[in-house]
């Protein structure tokens, strides 16, 4: 600065208005020096990396002018004046100074490293909500390179802060992909979406835990990334408390879909005029209960919506009531089932309505009965083969199938019994309760594989006189 000589007089008038000059710079850039991106998260308006972005563009912006007007030439003769006269806000203003240059180094550095990011999430606010999940990866990584290479956003809580934007950007591209009014329709496109959103945002999670285990691999100048030790939740609290209501909506959806599925349920049987009245009452009533529910629930998503978590508590209560109705009534259709068929016939009926927690206690305990309904049909079958098979030897023929030939009427034959008995078994199989996974079930399974070897024999014996089965042995039959 141009020095001023010690003779030069200084009115004091000038002196002073120079400080309160200097005064008013201090407050007014304290202002500016202080402001963080973080102002807005705190605020609550859920801001994205646009946000971000346009924060430190406009700092940077706002920090070149400061720092031109504190450098021009009518600043360093206050300067200069200050220090002539030994006013104590001097210091202040080379402290102001020093101040301002470091925050537009920072914000220079910054701006840098956050440009290449920028491109990445234009193309995911331009992208359908399916697609994002081609630019997670992507993304998370440039995030890692910002993190390893910027000396000024190296700092938990800058990352932090652009996490939680990175997370309300995918939140606001759910919002638009996910229609309430659709959600509720029951359909199958709705659990299409939900799931879609859920299997999104939960990749951004495990892209975010892989990241932060391979840290270590990004370096600088021959030093590595320091780790992310900050606590998860900082980062995911409202994407974690949006994937809850996502899965809220899902239940409420599947038990809909499955609930309103009781207007085509028809029950065959002594019972089943009676018993389909009932079901079709309470298809009535839950119809009611549904659109009502709907009805209050159009900001689903929305996270402030305290009510919503209210009205799915009242649902969940009068589904719970539908669905012991519907156990009571399943019970009864089983019961009067006469037959394996039959009793098969009414688990397919109910379907995935038997996943309902109180439905399927009712329906545990009808699981036994229904192995033991095929152990008798296994029985009926042995007995069957052992009169055919005993005819035979007497009769010197095959006494069924009559208008075919002995060789392709024993053939028939054994093929019908196979089928009589791979049916209901292939459906036990796919059964979602184990029922075969106890000690009734393995002696039912060994009873199944042992007429199932027996028939097989029956189809390799060569078709040579006597006719086939002649020549198959009772005594090789294994009796339960």
């Amino acid at each position: 600065f141009p020095k001023i000589s010690q003779y030069m007089t200084v009115d004091k008038c000038l002196i002073h208005s120079v400080e309160s000059v200097l005064i008013d710079w201090i407050h007014e850039l304290h202002g500016v020096l202080s402001r963080d991106p973080s102002e807005e998260l705190l605020r609550g308006t859920h801001p994205t990396p646009q946000t971000e972005l346009f924060f430190w563009g406009n700092r940077l912006a706002d920090l070149e002018c400061i720092y031109s007007q504190l450098t021009s030439l009518r600043a360093q003769k206050m300067a200069t004046l200050l220090v002539a006269v030994e006013s104590s806000y001097a210091h202040s203003f080379n402290s102001l100074l020093r101040d301002v240059l470091q925050a537009l180094e920072e914000a220079r550095d910054i701006c840098a490293h956050l440009k290449p990011l920028q491109c990445l999430f234009e193309k995911v606010e331009a992208a359908q909500f399916p697609e994002i999940r081609i630019h997670i990866a992507p993304l998370m990584h440039t995030v890692c390179l910002l993190w390893a290479h910027s000396h000024f956003y190296c700092r938990p809580a800058r990352i932090v802060v652009l996490l939680q934007e990175i997370c309300n950007l995918l939140l606001q591209q759910a919002h638009a992909y996910l229609v309430p009014q659709e959600l509720w329709r029951g359909e199958g496109q709705s659990l299409v979406k939900l799931q879609t959103t859920l299997d999104l945002l939960q990749l951004f999670r495990n892209t975010y835990n892989e990241c932060k285990s391979n840290l270590s691999q990004y370096q600088k100048n021959g030093h590595r990334a320091p780790p992310w030790d900050f606590p998860p939740h900082l980062v995911f609290i409202q994407l974690d408390l949006f994937m809850q209501r996502l899965n809220t909506v899902k239940e409420v959806v599947v038990t809909a879909m499955n609930l309103l599925k009781l207007e085509k349920l028809e029950i065959g049987g002594v019972k089943g005029r009676i018993l389909s009245q009932h079901v079709q009452i309470l298809h009535q009533n839950f119809v009611e209960l549904y659109k009502n529910f709907t009805e209050k629930s159009c900001a689903c998503l929305d996270l402030n919506n305290t009510e919503f978590d209210a009205d799915v508590r009242r649902f969940k209560l009068l589904v719970e009531d539908t669905d012991r109705r519907l156990g009571a009534i399943f019970c009864q259709a089983f019961d009067s089932a006469p037959a394996l068929e039959h009793a098969f016939k009414v688990l397919d009926m109910f379907g995935s309505l038997l996943d309902h927690p109180l439905v399927a206690a009712d329906a545990v305990d009808r699981y036994p009965t229904l192995v033991s309904m095929f152990d008798q049909e296994l029985d009926r079958i042995r007995f069957i083969y052992l009169k055919c098979l005993q005819a035979a030897n007497q009769l010197a023929w095959s006494p069924m199938n009559k208008n075919m030939p002995p060789v392709a009427g024993g053939l028939r034959w054994v093929q019908e019994l196979r089928r009589r008995i791979q049916a209901p078994f292939s459906i036990f199989r796919k059964l979602s309760y184990p029922c075969l996974e106890n000690v009734a079930g393995t002696r039912v399974i060994q009873k199944y594989e042992d007429m199932m070897q027996l028939l097989d024999r029956c189809v390799s014996t060569k078709p040579t006189k006597p006719p086939l089965l002649h020549t198959a042995d009772p005594n090789t039959i294994c009796k339960h």
